[in-house]
């Protein structure tokens, strides 16, 4: 791989050895398409990709919204002309057929937390790196 990078991490004392990283900046290290993150007034986050699809994390609630999951991570690395190019992310292929609906994912059922951290987003990487 010809790109590389470096990435903070955020711990928590409740989950010290679990990573927390900004999910924009996780998938601008995977993609070659960009990501724009922006928060909104209601306190949640956007991060849009730059082919329009949204993904919204509210640290409060602990959920993440999509308005469409399946074209979000439509790509896979191996895929002809992929925005996904990465050598540590696997990608399986996969179609769907039909109408898609948004999705809105409760992670606090799981004990799982978005956290915005002085003003900026964290989320588990393990967790981002199972999408």
């Amino acid at each position: 791989m010809e790109k590389s990078g470096t990435t903070e991490c955020v711990f928590f004392e409740d989950e010290p050895s679990v990573p927390c990283i900004n999910p924009a900046e996780y998938l601008r290290h995977i993609y070659t398409v960009g990501f724009e993150e922006v928060k909104n007034s209601d306190g949640t986050y956007t991060v849009t990709k730059e082919t329009g699809e949204k993904m919204t994390l509210d640290a409060n609630a602990d959920t993440v919204a999509f308005d469409c999951y399946e074209d979000y991570f439509s790509d896979y690395p191996e895929q002809s002309g992929s925005s996904m190019q990465s050598d540590f992310v696997l990608g399986y292929p996969y179609r769907f057929e039909g109408e898609t609906k948004g999705v809105t994912f409760a992670l606090s059922k799981y004990q799982i937390d978005v956290a915005e951290v002085d003003g900026d987003l964290s989320q588990s990487f393990p967790l981002l790196f199972s999408s």
